[in-house]
């Protein structure tokens, strides 16, 4: 997925560094990517969940949600996500 590619690239990080998940912890550039895919790509939920293998897109939900609180005490975060988002958009315009 291209998403992922860049966020990957924005990170220096592998893309299991960034679909890996380990109960309680944060693992920020994969809430930046799920963000990415639901607020400026429109994927749904489920699309998300089946994507980065959680097993309830309700979980995704509480995850975005929960990455709402972390933007509105870090608004950097903006910066990297508009960042991102203008880089996979200049990639899809090259085709």
């Amino acid at each position: 997925m291209l998403i992922i590619k860049h966020v990957c690239l924005f990170y220096n990080i592998s893309h299991e560094a960034l679909v890996y998940s380990k109960r309680a912890t944060l693992n920020l550039p994969k809430l930046i990517c799920m963000y990415i895919c639901k607020k400026k790509f429109g994927f749904t939920l489920r699309e998300i969940s089946l994507y980065f293998e959680i097993l309830r897109p309700e979980t995704v939900s509480s995850k975005i949600g929960k990455f709402h609180e972390i933007l509105s005490k870090n608004p950097q975060i903006f910066v990297e996500i508009d960042n991102i988002y203008q880089r996979i958009k200049e990639n899809i315009l090259k085709g």
